[in-house]
């Protein structure tokens, strides 16, 4: 039977831990250019753009202890291994996601009630907030397909944080770029950076469910189930299939099933037609990493 662990850990997961560190070294220098220039430039959408940066070195940061521990191998004591922690990592990152979200608008909408004049962002306000948005964008795209290699929820999760943060950015460039333009709308600056909240929350809820269904078990899509009931049908040897069930592992899958097979065959029959059905699954659906079958006969 396929080792569970053949591609969850050892180097796959240093690819992992690879993209993330590079994430945080970006980070650091988007977050120290944008407070800098927010305060100084008097963009208080490239501030709060800022915190949402810093939310992403926070999240890094818990995601590099969760690929380090996922990608210990099997033992005693978890002989399933430790890859189930990275989704674990993915809801804690997208509630944090929802949290940076939902202070980033609190902020911003304090600070249009509270304000009676707007001061324009300087110019120099715009070349980083652009800065940003390619940098982000480039990291979520790599992070993303490592992620996907890997079969990395919590990286893909991280990955999305990129992309959201990529966003907001791209926003706050339009909102300092109007206000600099025409002073008059200054306060753009700031309602833009409330519009960028709302996408953050809206990243962490699809994250947190996402990750949420795969810790309690939820089955793959019912299509999935039909598909695997079929191949299992066509091995030669095999009347019919019950009891078919799956159950995600991070981005895998785990399959248990019945096969039925005619009463006179011989044991070592019976297991050779059982290791066809489990090889057959195992190559024709994506993402299986595990079968276990139980030979009945007819």
């Amino acid at each position: 039977m396929k080792n569970i662990q053949t591609d969850k850990t050892g180097n796959s997961f240093k690819e992992g831990i690879k993209i993330t560190l590079i994430g945080v070294v970006v980070n650091l220098l988007l977050v120290s250019a944008k407070l800098l220039m927010g305060i100084f430039g008097h963009s208080y959408a490239l501030i709060a753009d800022a915190m949402h940066s810093l939310s992403d070195i926070v999240t890094d940061f818990g995601l590099l202890i969760g690929l380090n521990i996922a990608g210990k191998p099997h033992d005693k004591n978890h002989l399933y291994g430790h890859g189930k922690i990275d989704n674990y990592i993915a809801h804690v990152l997208g509630v944090f996601i929802i949290f940076a979200g939902f202070s980033l608008a609190y902020y911003s909408l304090k600070i249009i009630i509270n304000s009676t004049e707007f001061i324009s962002p300087c110019s120099f306000a715009i070349i980083v907030a652009l800065i940003s948005v390619v940098s982000k964008e480039i990291l979520f795209r790599v992070t993303m397909k490592v992620g996907k290699k890997i079969g990395s929820t919590s990286t893909q999760a991280n990955a999305w944080h990129h992309r959201s943060d990529a966003i907001s950015s791209f926003a706050a460039l339009i909102g300092i770029t109007i206000a600099v333009i025409i002073p008059r709308f200054a306060v753009l600056d700031k309602i833009i950076s409330i519009i960028i909240a709302a996408f953050v929350v809206k990243v962490g809820i699809n994250i947190t469910v996402r990750s949420f269904k795969y810790l309690i078990d939820t089955a793959p899509p019912p299509e999935m189930l039909e598909d695997a009931g079929s191949i299992a049908r066509k091995v030669d040897g095999v009347i019919d299939v019950h009891e078919l069930r799956a159950r995600y592992y991070a981005d895998s899958l785990f399959f248990d099933l019945h096969i039925t097979v005619a009463p006179d065959i011989s044991v070592k029959d019976g297991h050779n037609i059982a290791k066809q059905v489990e090889y057959s699954l195992l190559n024709r659906i994506k993402g299986v990493i595990d079968v276990t079958i139980h030979v009945d006969p007819i």
